[in-house]
């Protein structure tokens, strides 16, 4: 039976009550049932391995299979553990960066194919594009790349200050209704905290599509204190620095569609001029 149905014989309402009031129970269940199935997907940690959650989600077993690649943090904010075992991680290693939202891995893994000598962390949330990272990764031969699967927004609990070469963002979700703008990321306590994870000299690279997203960012970015303006374009393939740059997966959907990329790179100050920036 369809959602929002019922068999009223014998009832002596219209069929147009009926209709409409079919029609309100649809509105009324659906995205109820939407919830539901998105919340099947994230397993919670009293139950992360529940078997419903694996059939639904078969990524979630697979990234299993490469843990010693990827961190499946299923507690929302990282653990103690979590947390030691990726410092002691960034402590074999001379350079660090980290890509928030590194989705499939594209970008990412062409970085680490570059750098040999860098380790590579993309912080990602999905399950199946974790697991494709990691799985692309390994049949590279690669041995600096790894994946912390969680929200974005718990990174200054994985690194301590000045331990990051560089942060990427690339295309995050632009909640563009007036009302969703409290969820992006790109806000000036995040922005102040990625200041503090960077190294003097180390850079915030930010890539969008969203012309409205891309001038709030780069607004916020400007007046943070830590950091320095060293590139802005709001069409980075006509820019300078269109041939160096590496193109993620939404990049080449939007590059596809005739859609101007959008990109800016902030270089983070030494702390002596963090000071005179912030006396002006």
């Amino acid at each position: 039976m369809a959602i929002g149905h019922r068999q009223n014989k014998g009832v002596g309402w219209t069929n147009g009550v009926l209709a409409r009031y079919d029609l309100h129970l649809a509105f009324i269940y659906l995205p109820f049932f939407r919830l539901e199935r998105s919340r099947m997907k994230f397993p919670s940690p009293q139950n992360p391995d529940d078997a419903e959650i694996d059939r639904v989600n078969p990524y979630r077993s697979l990234v299993e299979t490469v843990s010693q690649h990827i961190v499946v943090n299923t507690a929302g904010r990282p653990t103690d553990d979590e947390v030691g075992g990726v410092r002691e991680l960034l402590g074999q290693w001379q350079r660090v960066v980290c890509e928030l939202g590194s989705g499939s891995g594209r970008h990412l893994i062409a970085l680490a194919e570059r750098d040999k000598d860098t380790l590579h962390i993309g912080m990602e949330l999905r399950y199946k594009r974790a697991y494709r990272t990691i799985e692309k990764a390994m049949q590279l031969g690669l041995t600096n790349v790894f994946i912390f699967r969680a929200d974005a927004r718990y990174v200054q609990m994985l690194f301590s200050a000045a331990s990051l070469d560089a942060v990427y963002i690339n295309f995050p979700d632009p909640w563009d209704k007036r009302r969703w703008l409290k969820n992006r990321l790109i806000q000036s306590p995040f922005v102040a905290e990625l200041g503090g994870l960077l190294r003097p000299g180390g850079f915030l690279s930010y890539k969008t599509d969203h012309a409205d997203y891309f001038a709030s960012a780069v607004a916020i970015m400007r007046s943070e204190p830590s950091f320095l303006e060293q590139r802005v374009t709001t069409d980075l393939l006509a820019s300078p620095w269109g041939e160096e740059s590496v193109p993620t997966e939404f990049e080449l959907l939007f590059r596809a569609k005739g859609l101007p990329i959008h990109y800016a790179l902030f270089e983070r100050r030494a702390e002596s001029s963090c000071a005179d920036q912030k006396r002006i």
